[in-house]
């Protein structure tokens, strides 16, 4: 089996594809762990899992409702904070 490396910026232009930003807090980690947790990231926040997606979405609406965070942009369905 052989396994192809991506380098950082594909693994960033792909993150950028899906998102439409890169989170800073892909930043922080290191260029050889980047793509595996890229992919455990897509599995599990953006792929249907035990919680589907639509209960995800509603779980991020409500803790956005009850904290008043300016940092969850619903308008993108994304729910992260910029800073993180």
């Amino acid at each position: 089996m052989t396994t192809t490396t991506l380098t950082r910026a594909e693994v960033e232009a792909d993150i950028r594809e899906t998102l439409g930003l890169v989170p800073s807090f892909f930043s922080r980690i290191p260029d050889e762990l980047l793509a595996p947790e890229w992919e455990l990231f897509k599995r599990l926040e953006l792929d249907q899992t035990l919680i589907p997606n639509k209960y995800k979405e509603l779980m991020g609406v409500a803790l956005h409702a009850e904290t008043k965070c300016a940092y969850i942009r619903a308008d993108t369905k994304m729910y992260y904070h910029p800073w993180i």
